[in-house]
């Protein structure tokens, strides 16, 4: 993985967090949100998928997402936890036309829980820290929810419980500040995603913003020279998931996922972003160049004619000079250029309208804020919380 190339429309989503924290439940949950198709209330944006071609990048098989996806909606054992980086691939499209290749690698806490990680996981963790469109990091809803119990006490008072719940926020929110100094050694302007799971036991979804803002300002994690996004998932708001007494985890009731597929479709969007920019950008100064010839030609031609008028100011003039037939000519070819330039620059400012990077980037988000609004978080490079249409 690491000597690999990143296709051009390939958007990769590295995701950071503890063993049992989500992330596993997160790739199937957002795969299948997906697979069954997605769409804005008017249905002028729908959101769908195709498989990746077997094996391409030693990618889990679809397949056995899918079967996942089946069994945990049946009420089968929810995965266990898992000490190996996962890497999903699938194709968005969006209203039938497929738009890029989207690449997910889980990574069990950065690696911090393998205990001897082997060179192909330590260069697929540092291949997708160095290029992926966002770097993901998963809190659990329960931390959250300790972390609002918390809100307003002393860690010098705390005792028992709550000395526990200090505890793994310090924990978790060390490494994740240690995996930040990682990747501002190899992507210091990726921006972060911090995606909340298990959702239900953090209190209201619309509220889950706020308390993550709070964490990531007192921890210092909003420092300015990132842009932030934050969001958030369940398996339903009112799952009931049965533990006591069984070896793993399962569904007894409740089960309604949303918002697994937010994180894929925010990593897309970044990425049609960056090259929308990029193409924006060729375009523009094949535009510029094009503009910089006209402008050039104008000077002369305008140098040229007012040569002409001094001249015949110093001469005796004769009622049919032939200089004054050229200066005529001169006008003639300077109004045309100067309309060859009016038309390049309305070119120039056109190349928005066409950059369908762009707008896939708009159309992306404008479903995320319908499905989910108030629920995500998008704070700029100066610290202030904005709309998420801004993000990009």
């Amino acid at each position: 993985m690491g000597d690999c190339k990143r296709k051009k429309n390939e958007a990769l989503l590295l995701l950071m967090g503890c063993e049992g924290s989500g992330k596993t439940v997160s790739a199937i949950e957002g795969y299948a949100a997906l697979a069954e198709g997605a769409a804005n209330p008017k249905k002028t944006i729908k959101l769908s998928l195709d498989t990746k071609e077997p094996n391409e990048r030693g990618t889990s098989g679809i397949e056995e997402i899918w079967k996942a996806h089946k069994q945990i909606a049946a009420g089968a054992a929810l995965p266990g936890k898992t000490k190996k980086s996962q890497v999903y691939s699938i194709r968005l499209k969006k209203n039938g036309e497929e738009i890029c290749c989207l690449t997910q690698c889980d990574s069990p806490g950065g690696l911090r829980s393998v205990e001897d990680p082997s060179d192909e996981q330590i260069n697929t963790f540092e291949y997708f820290l160095k290029h992926a469109a966002l770097l993901g990091f998963v809190l659990p809803g329960e931390l959250l929810a300790g972390y609002s119990e918390l809100s307003g006490k002393v860690m010098g008072d705390a005792s028992g419980p709550e000395l526990k719940i200090y505890l793994r926020i310090n924990q978790e929110m060390n490494h994740v500040k240690t995996l930040l100094a990682k990747a501002d050694e190899l992507a210091p302007t990726t921006p972060l995603l911090f995606c909340v799971t298990k959702s239900d036991k953090a209190g209201c979804p619309e509220d889950i913003p706020d308390i993550l803002e709070r964490l990531l300002r007192e921890w210092q994690i909003i420092s300015g020279t990132r842009k932030i996004v934050g969001c958030s998932s369940t398996l339903g708001r009112r799952v009931t998931i049965r533990t006591d007494g069984a070896s793993k985890a399962m569904i007894t009731g409740g089960y309604a996922p949303e918002g697994y597929e937010t994180p894929l479709l925010l990593a897309a969007a970044r990425r049609m972003y960056v090259l929308g920019r990029r193409w924006a950008k060729q375009e523009q100064k094949e535009i510029d160049e094009a503009m910089k010839k006209l402008q050039e030609q104008i000077k002369l031609m305008t140098a040229a004619k007012a040569g002409l008028k001094v001249y015949l100011k110093t001469k005796w003039v004769q009622a049919f000079r032939p200089e004054k037939y050229l200066i005529k000519e001169l006008e003639k070819q300077i109004q045309s250029l100067t309309e060859a330039l009016q038309e390049k620059e309305r070119e120039w400012e056109a190349v928005s309208k066409r950059n369908y990077y762009q707008k896939h980037a708009e159309d992306i988000l404008a479903y995320i804020e319908s499905a989910y609004p108030g629920e995500v978080m998008y704070i700029d490079k100066k610290k202030r919380r904005r709309k998420l249409q801004e993000f990009i």
